[in-house]
């Protein structure tokens, strides 16, 4: 896992992992890294979340905006 930039200081994520058709993110809060994958979610989504994540700024927010979450 490649530790989240986190260029605000206030995200609640913790880590991710990028493969070739998904992200894995680690938040702060939960025990274990959260997939999302082409299957679930649109190949556009997936991306975005590559980028903000390579960024380390913005992905909190854009899976909060873009993405439900179910745990």
């Amino acid at each position: 896992m490649q530790i989240y930039g986190d260029t605000s200081g206030t995200s609640g994520i913790e880590s991710y992992l990028i493969g070739d058709d998904f992200i894995n993110v680690k938040f702060k809060a939960k025990p274990k890294a959260y997939p999302y994958t082409n299957l679930e979610h649109t190949k556009h989504h997936i991306y975005q979340m590559k980028v903000l994540a390579s960024q380390g700024r913005g992905l909190g927010t854009y899976i909060n905006q873009h993405l439900k979450i179910s745990w």
